[in-house]
């Protein structure tokens, strides 16, 4: 590989690291109202920009405009700043940007988009993944509380992954139920049975304040990348 496409491969991953990071901050954007985002297709402006969240969140014709404007403006300001390696720039760009977003949209349209956020930064694989960080950074708890809350959580995840289990081994057998025999055998030879569940990878402990989709230690390790 050449000296200079080394480089740029090093400056698109440090320019991922820094919207990941702004993405992942718990109470960011104007008043607290959520995360920030937007660099590529991911991020709050991917999520306006997406068709389903757009009808979820009723937008108007005007506002869609709008946020395809914001977002074809933070492009070009990236693709500027990108050539100048000027880092800081695009963190505060990202964080006007997003400010700017959520001023087009009505109060009920920026708390359904923070719920939507939420969801997607904390549910992964059906489920909600979160750590005993989460307790204590975003809701503010004290560490045995946390403790407490932890203990809980993984008793419902086993909870929940036994009934999924249940539902899927159905699932295996009314599907081999409605293929032709040999192909139903082979279906339910390939997955039925006893469904295994694979625990996510174990992060290694690390800083506090890590960005989505990496860099945060803590108990319970991400499948996808999105724990908190």
């Amino acid at each position: 590989m050449s000296f200079r496409k080394t480089g740029l491969s090093v400056l698109l991953l440090t320019v991922c690291v820094f919207a990941s990071d702004l993405m992942a901050q718990p109470g960011g954007g104007r008043g607290g109202r959520g995360g920030f985002g937007g660099f590529g297709g991911g991020g709050m402006l991917g999520l306006l920009q997406n068709s389903s969240v757009q009808e979820k969140l009723d937008l108007t014709d005007d506002q869609i405009d709008e946020i395809k404007e914001l977002s074809d403006d933070m492009r070009s300001k990236m693709q500027e700043m990108m050539r100048e390696r000027n880092f800081e720039g695009m963190r505060e760009m990202m964080t006007e940007i997003s400010d700017e977003a959520k001023d087009v949209l009505l109060e009920k349209q920026v708390a359904m988009l923070d719920k939507i956020q939420n969801q997607q930064r904390y549910m992964r694989g059906g489920t909600l993944r979160v750590s005993k960080e989460f307790f204590v950074d975003v809701l503010e708890m004290d560490e045995g509380d946390a403790d407490d809350a932890m203990e809980t959580y993984e008793n419902l995840q086993k909870k929940f992954a036994a009934k999924v289990n249940k539902e899927l081994q159905a699932m295996i057998k009314n599907m081999a139920k409605e293929l032709p025999k040999e192909a139903g055998k082979k279906f339910e030879d390939m997955f039925g049975g006893e469904i295994i569940q694979i625990a996510p990878p174990q992060r290694q402990q690390g800083g506090r304040g890590g960005a989505q989709g990496g860099g945060r230690g803590g108990r319970g390790g991400r499948s996808g990348g999105n724990d908190f």
